[in-house]
């Protein structure tokens, strides 16, 4: 018999003092293993908020917690600091690694993860994983390939975390390695589960654990789990529900990623007064609740789904001379970007995580998919090109084609500075700096302000309708969407640069239509087509006669050529 053996180390002392000796021990017997570590502060102690858990008494006193923890451990995060476990045992670490063990991620600080991950959103989650995926490159100088979730616990925003930097997780049990499913949604890595009970479940039930955990390997092990842990393996169909790939999806998300949707009209998911637009006519308007902000958004038409995203400082509104014709061959999504327009407008956080391109990429999926569409055209303009190419990235098998409108990568462009460059983009610069300067400089001259972004080129206003204009300068009379721009920009410069600089070796795959203005700075500064062509590997593109703002200033040429490029893709 061969069994596949993981270990998840939660704390300081099981490091620094057990790890060493069961490497040892595992060696001795040519016993390979996986070594999934905690990586940020043990807090141990913080764990008797369960101890109204159903079996949380009868475990504690099975497994002897005081006398292999030791008093000191369950002190920590309580009476006593939490030791820092990356820090202080990065030695240990590295040594189990050079010993020919498989190493990986079990979390930043496993408490932490077991209590509250169920219950939280993207961003929390995402600033957990990142704590732990630097530190273990920090570590070992090179990011891991495998992560296994503490206490079996798990959120979507997870999942497609792990698909995105992981080669495979082990955060569940079962019988079996496979790909899990979502609500239906195929998202994460492959899964190789844990499919015998653990060593903690069992000791105190059986005099030899070793031989009965030999003779278990038929076992109901998500039952035991249960029974034993009183917190296993949950079953959630609100917030999201990781299962086996045989579970049947919900109807509103059948399919593969690859197949059409039907019409949004029969989209299930989605919230939405039934009035209709005066700039869209035809259209609905809708409001989704995603996991981390409420998008407003127009919808109309019939046939694939297509995502429209605008850019700063508009809102969905400047797609309305676009809008309405490709509604004729497409179902067209036009949502207000968190941050902007009649969307919710989150208070920044530190690291201005809740407007990196990776949140806001994650309200856009998780809007179509509300709306009952898996697979879906992307065209990004400006700000919203940023985010449709974060939404490639971390949705890759979701985004059947992506085209972007006058910006080129945000990495090159930083990069790429010159005087020239930091003249004609100043606001770039602006808007980066320490919150609450930018606000209050921009509070008291929104009207002015945005007219001036708007008509900047020589043709000036001359090709923006009236009502679009009310509708940015309305949104930006709101404080809170100022501040929440400025987020955006600042995310930009911090966090969204990390993202992109891990992901800089590996090429987008779908198609990719690159547009832009001849007499715009894109043209003057950048050399749009080779800068996305380091980025992605289907390219093609042209400038158009026309400014930045090319869905008002050129948008019957723009409608041509993206049903040009749509058409075989269908």
């Amino acid at each position: 018999m061969k069994l596949a053996l993981k270990i998840d180390v939660d704390t300081y002392r099981g490091t620094q003092a057990g790890v060493p000796r069961l490497a040892e021990l595992l060696k001795k017997h040519g016993a390979g293993a996986t070594f999934l570590f905690s990586l940020g502060p043990d807090h141990t102690g913080r764990a008797m908020r369960r101890v109204f858990r159903p079996g949380f008494f009868s475990k504690v006193s099975r497994t002897s917690v005081l006398e292999h923890y030791g008093v000191r451990t369950l002190l920590y995060g309580t009476l006593l600091p939490g030791p820092d476990i990356g820090r202080r045992c990065a030695d240990v670490m590295r040594a189990v690694r050079n010993n020919g063990f498989e190493v990986g991620v079990h979390c930043w600080d496993h408490v932490r993860w077991q209590d509250f991950v169920v219950r939280r959103d993207a961003g929390w989650t995402e600033r957990e994983m990142e704590r732990a995926t630097r530190r273990f490159q920090q570590i070992f100088g090179a990011p891991p390939r495998t992560w296994g979730a503490a206490g079996w616990q798990l959120n979507r925003h997870a999942a497609w975390y792990e698909e995105k930097h992981f080669a495979y997780a082990s955060d569940t049990r079962g019988s079996g390695p496979f790909r899990p499913l979502w609500d239906g949604v195929a998202i994460g890595c492959p899964q190789l589960p844990t499919t015998l009970p653990t060593l903690d479940e069992l000791i105190g039930l059986h005099a030899d654990v070793v031989q009965h955990l030999l003779r278990t390997t038929g076992a109901d092990v998500r039952g035991a789990a249960r029974r034993l842990e009183g917190a296993g393996l949950r079953d959630r169909r609100i917030g999201g529900a990781l299962s086996h790939p045989g579970r049947r999806a919900p109807a509103a998300l059948r399919g593969r990623a690859g197949d059409r949707t039907r019409p949004f009209r029969n989209a299930g998911g989605a919230t939405g007064d039934s009035r209709m637009s005066t700039l869209f006519p035809g259209f609905e308007t809708r409001k989704v609740r995603t996991s981390g902000a409420t998008i407003h958004l127009e919808i109309g038409g019939d046939g694939p789904p297509l995502l429209l995203l605008h850019g700063y400082p508009q809102t969905h509104a400047m797609w309305h001379k676009v809008a309405p014709q490709l509604a004729r061959e497409y179902t067209v999504v036009c949502p207000d970007l968190r941050g902007y327009g009649d969307s919710s407008k989150p208070r920044g956080v530190p690291g201005h995580l809740n407007y990196a391109k990776r949140a806001m990429a994650l309200d856009m999926a998780e809007a179509m998919e509300s709306l009952g569409f898996i697979a879906f055209h992307v065209v990004g303009h400006d700000r919203g090109g940023r985010v449709a190419h974060r939404l490639a990235r971390d949705f890759a098998k979701r985004v059947r084609t992506l085209s972007v409108l006058d910006i080129s990568p945000t990495l090159k462009m930083y990069q790429s500075t010159t005087l020239q460059f930091a003249k004609a983009y100043w606001h770039w610069f602006f808007l980066i700096q320490e919150a609450p300067l930018p606000e209050r400089l921009l509070a008291g001259h929104v009207p002015w302000y945005i007219l001036k972004r708007l008509g900047r080129g020589k043709t000036g206003l001359k090709y923006f309708d009236r009502r679009a204009i009310l509708a940015y300068t309305r949104a930006f009379r709101d404080p809170r969407t100022i501040h929440a721009t400025c987020e955006d920009y600042r995310a930009a410069a911090t966090i969204d640069l990390v993202h992109d600089k891990q992901d800089a070796r590996k090429k987008i795959r779908m198609p990719l239509l690159a547009l832009w203005g001849r007499h715009g700075v894109i043209a003057a500064l950048f050399d749009c087509l080779a800068d996305w062509r380091e980025v992605a590997e289907d390219v093609r593109g042209k400038p158009l006669d026309c400014g930045h703002f090319i869905a008002e200033e050129k948008p019957r040429e723009l409608i041509a050529e993206l049903r040009r490029f749509l058409a075989p893709h269908r």
